[in-house]
């Protein structure tokens, strides 16, 4: 799953909030991207392929027992602890267990983790046969906007924890309507142009996004006007246009978005992680 260009308000992975389990009530057949899959017994060693995955996972307050990472942070040392999780790591109490790439994890190691759950993303659609026959398995869309929103209570359903997933949804909504105030009055009904970036061989490569990405959509709904480059383009998914730009330093951005990225570092609190709006 891609991560914003610029730093967003805490939403997702949040403390749980309120509420206990609900009594069980398995089995349990659950929808998903590649199909549906039946959980016999609520999951206790669950694995999470990607950090799509893994911000699911700790806003309902479970914690995994492996670890898929994003292909581009090339991590090694499969079988292993991961103990240095990107983008969500502070939130991560144990050590899971290093899988592989999110899409294509070692199978083998899989294997060794014993999974009870293996959640993951839509993209590892290729390899959903092979993850079924490990364990139960659930692939969730993750790149729209309101996309988390719904795998969060599908997640809920899997593990038992409906209540807390009401409770997240709760917490954000409050989130955004605080957010909306917050935005400094120069910057209130302004015009965004956000870009996403894959690093590595592209990094000088930026795509516009539009409103049905969940970046662009997050800022759509604090209340700014998407800069659109003309119609989304097919063949980049959820964006409008390739830009082959030196990357930017500070003297190099317009005033509006020197701005902008003060305010969301201003808001953004230490402590908290970013997630999906």
């Amino acid at each position: 799953m891609r991560l914003p260009s610029l730093q967003t308000l805490p939403l997702l992975a949040l403390p749980l909030l309120t509420g206990t389990a609900a009594a069980a009530h398995y089995p349990v057949t659950v929808p998903h991207t590649s199909g549906q899959t039946t959980l016999r017994a609520e999951p206790r060693r669950v694995v999470a392929l990607g950090p799509h995955a893994l911000d699911l996972l700790l806003s309902l307050g479970v914690q995994p027992a492996a670890y898929g990472e994003a292909a581009q942070i090339a991590t090694r040392d499969y079988g292993s602890p991961i103990r240095q999780i990107r983008y969500l790591g502070s939130r991560v109490t144990g050590a899971p267990i290093n899988v592989g790439d999110r899409f294509n994890p070692n199978l083998e190691v899989l294997l060794s983790v014993k999974p009870d759950l293996i959640v993951g993303e839509n993209y590892a659609a290729a390899n959903y046969p092979a993850l079924t026959r490990l364990a139960p398995t659930l692939l969730l869309h993750g790149i729209h906007s309101g996309d988390w929103q719904k795998s969060v209570v599908t997640l809920s359903r899997a593990l038992n924890r409906e209540p807390q997933a009401r409770a997240v949804l709760s917490r954000h909504a409050t989130l955004i309507r605080r957010a909306v105030q917050d935005v400094p009055a120069p910057l209130r009904g302004a015009r965004a142009l956000v870009v996403w970036n894959a690093g590595g061989p592209q990094r000088d490569v930026f795509t516009v996004l539009g409103p049905r990405d969940w970046t662009g959509g997050f800022f759509q709904n604090l209340g700014f006007r998407l800069a659109l480059p003309g119609s989304a383009d097919p063949s980049l998914g959820e964006g409008y246009r390739k830009l082959t730009l030196p990357r930017p330093t500070g003297r190099g951005f317009l005033p509006s978005c020197r701005r902008l990225h003060a305010w969301t570092a201003r808001v953004t609190p230490r402590d908290e992680s970013v997630a999906p709006g």
